[in-house]
């Protein structure tokens, strides 16, 4: 009886030492789960990183492509208040992953220009934007003008974004991005207004600015998705003067946005 004491002693110290045990391997081993779960995500990331830097790379070649051989037959409807064309949604399973590949255009000849614009097309735009555009053209910002430049003044003085947003051809947006009403680059020696796809009330504007009649022409034209008549319009008025905007049928100046999501993976 003398020894029982000892033998429940040794026996509870035993257990303890295997709770002990068991307690530390399991710690041991959420550790070494957890350690892997990084790892495995980390390298998640790193394939998804390397994914989008190949595919953002052969966006490139799709975009030169579309600029190629459809940029200059677009035309817009009427109503459409923003000059963007949604050039293709891509769908692909690359090393196992979902990936999406968005692109969209905007023509910079169906905004106003930034700079040296005609007070008579300013006056196209929105109040808040007409006073960014004044903050814009400061001496004190750097040329060539860019989005990135102005991101904080836009904040100081609108509501808006001021880059245009992805969205397919179809979807209007209720309040339109500054990079889709001011045009950065203008593309050529004096400014242009591409009657195919500016918002109707710039083209009338334009017109206006040249001299020329004629709108009803542009709306139906666009209505039915045929090219405005160009050459009718400017016969209708033509003085042989110089003008201080030059009306065009499309565009050789575009800025295209382009979005990818790979997983949870985003870039634009």
């Amino acid at each position: 009886m003398s020894l029982q004491p000892s033998t429940n002693a040794r026996s509870g110290a035993a257990l303890l030492i295997v709770l002990a045990a068991v307690v530390l391997t399991t710690s041991v081993l959420s550790a070494l789960v957890a350690t892997a779960h990084r790892h495995h995500a980390t390298s998640i990331a790193s394939v998804d990183t390397a994914l989008a830097a190949d595919v953002l790379r052969q966006a490139d070649a799709l975009s030169t492509a579309w600029l190629a051989d459809t940029s200059a037959s677009i035309v817009l409807p009427p109503e459409r208040a923003s000059p963007r064309v949604h050039v293709s949604t891509h769908e692909l399973v690359l090393a196992g992953r979902a990936v999406m590949l968005t692109l969209t255009a905007f023509d910079q000849h169906g905004m106003v220009p930034i700079d040296d614009a005609p007070q008579s097309l300013r006056s196209a735009l929105p109040a808040d934007v007409q006073a960014i555009q004044s903050r814009w053209t400061d001496n004190s910002i750097r040329r060539p003008y860019g989005l990135d430049q102005v991101v904080e003044s836009i904040r100081q003085g609108s509501q808006r974004d001021a880059y245009p947003a992805s969205t397919s051809d179809e979807l209007r947006e209720s309040v339109l991005a500054i990079g889709e009403l001011l045009a950065s680059h203008r593309g050529a020696s004096r400014p242009a207004i591409n009657l195919n796809t500016a918002p109707i009330p710039l083209v009338a504007a334009a017109l206006r600015e040249v001299g020329l009649t004629g709108i009803e022409h542009v709306i139906e034209a666009r209505s039915n998705g045929r090219p405005v008549p160009l050459g009718r319009l400017i016969m209708l008025a033509d003085d042989g003067q110089e003008r201080s905007i030059e009306l065009v049928p499309s565009s050789q100046c575009w800025a295209i946005r382009t979005d990818l999501a790979i997983g949870p993976h985003q870039q634009s």
